[in-house]
């Protein structure tokens, strides 16, 4: 299906154009098309939770929900994403690194999955469990004790661990090395993790999350290895079958440079390399937190050029998508590239015959005001002009959730589409107008 084509629509409709200048687009069909691989790659029994930190768009969240998935969040604010999204709170998964008891009691209170992230904070979870359990058994206990009661006594909960796997392609994005911030280092601490953990009986699960983007699928592998290892020991001590659930996290890579036609490692592969090396990881209840991998290639931003210009025999593209949207291609271009071009004609990566094609080395930039502010630099690109479009491909994940309020630029829309109707657009998340950036920086 071709981009022009959406984007055509969307131009005629003056959904984009003069104003606004940018919008991101989203293929709802090739989005639930990903949650289908992944649901039919594992068991049926896997609770397949849709990271949110990847694409909190609520429309988007829905149409995940309404392919089975279910939602991982790492804040109070996603829960309330999805929530509202129709996401059961059983389907939801609350991982944050940072919870207050407040946080803990909220989310145990509506029978939220908790993936602790140390054993302090199970601690911390343990007395907020019993608070409320014993408020709801108390004589003149209210409903709405007596209900908050049941669902923190029926809430499933997990410990993270950090299998401190060594390095990764992208340091920034590994949550498995030696000093990670993330769970409880394997390595160190495991003896009083599994003490820990048979301490709390109601604790039946481990978590482990490696990384996103920049790891490989043995490393993914290697991570769930460790925690089948660790639950068996857990098992074993604890007498009984205690830990029945493995949240494997998310974590599959994406191509973002258009190199490799199949987009990157699929989920087949994966669960492939799991039964190869990890058999018995299947014995378990399966939890997956796939988020980019599901989202990132579904997306596209369209942004209409403002400027052109050349400096240093370097032609360079002014537009109105830059570190706002795409923060990490700009602040760290040497680990993140996304396939950019103008409307419908080179990927900007590679040309055979770049004179011949008509292709010149270009820089991208958008419309903030600081010097990195580039989002392409050197790319292969057709001559453009004011009024052209710039597209940015995978842009699905990660861009309106690390959207970068620098200069107060009005968020974009986002409008989806589906490919057998894709003239006709669905408004997923309005347009930001300027009283809402006042209402932003304001009491």
């Amino acid at each position: 299906m071709a981009i022009s084509t959406v984007l055509g629509a969307a131009i005629d409709a003056g959904e984009v154009g003069d104003d606004p200048p940018v919008a991101l687009f989203f293929d709802l069909t090739a989005f639930r098309r990903n949650c289908e691989k992944l649901r039919a790659a594992f068991p049926p029994s896997t609770l397949h939770a849709f990271a949110v930190k990847a694409n909190p768009v609520v429309a988007v969240v829905k149409a995940a929900a309404e392919a089975g998935m279910g939602a991982e969040v790492a804040s109070i604010g996603e829960a309330h994403v999805a929530l509202a999204a129709g996401v059961p709170p059983a389907r939801v998964v609350y991982d944050s690194p940072a919870k207050t008891d407040a946080h803990i009691k909220w989310v145990l209170s509506r029978g939220i999955h908790v993936n602790v992230d140390n054993v302090e904070e199970l601690h911390r979870l343990a007395a907020v469990r019993s608070s409320l359990l014993t408020a709801g058994e108390a004589v003149d206990a209210t409903a709405e004790q007596r209900a908050e009661a049941a669902a923190a006594a029926g809430t499933t909960v997990g410990l993270r661990v950090n299998p401190q796997l060594g390095t990764a392609s992208i340091a920034a994005t590994f949550t498995a090395s030696a000093t990670s911030k993330f769970g409880e280092p394997l390595r160190e601490r495991r003896a009083a993790i599994v003490a820990a953990v048979i301490a709390h009986p109601f604790v039946r699960c481990l978590h482990v999350h490696v990384g996103s983007q920049g790891v490989a699928l043995d490393v993914l592998v290697s991570g769930a290895e460790a925690v089948v290892e660790l639950a068996a020991v857990i098992n074993k001590e604890s007498g009984h079958t205690q830990v029945d659930t493995l949240d494997i996290g998310g974590g599959m890579s994406v191509d973002y440079d258009g190199d490799n036609p199949a987009g990157g490692p699929t989920f087949e592969a994966y669960v492939t390399a799991l039964r190869s090396r990890v058999p018995s990881v299947f014995d378990y209840r399966l939890v997956t937190e796939f988020g980019r991998a599901l989202a990132a290639a579904a997306g596209w931003v369209a942004a209409r050029v403002e400027a052109v210009k050349e400096a240093g025999g370097r032609k360079i593209i002014i537009c109105h998508a830059g570190a706002d949207l795409f923060m990490r291609a700009a602040y760290a271009p040497d680990k993140w590239h996304h396939w950019v071009e103008t409307q419908e004609t080179s990927n900007g990566f590679e040309a055979d015959d770049a004179a011949a094609a008509g292709l010149v080395a270009t820089d991208v930039g958008g419309p903030l005001c600081f010097s990195g502010d580039i989002i392409a630099r050197d790319r292969l690109l057709p001559p453009a002009s004011r009024g052209d479009w710039v597209v940015v491909r995978e842009a699905g994940a990660y861009t309106m959730s690390a959207y970068c309020r620098h200069t107060s630029q009005l968020v974009p829309a986002v409008w989806g589409y589906e490919e057998e109707t894709p003239t006709k657009l669905k408004l997923l998340k309005k347009r930001e107008t300027p009283e809402d950036v006042v209402a932003f920086w304001s009491v």
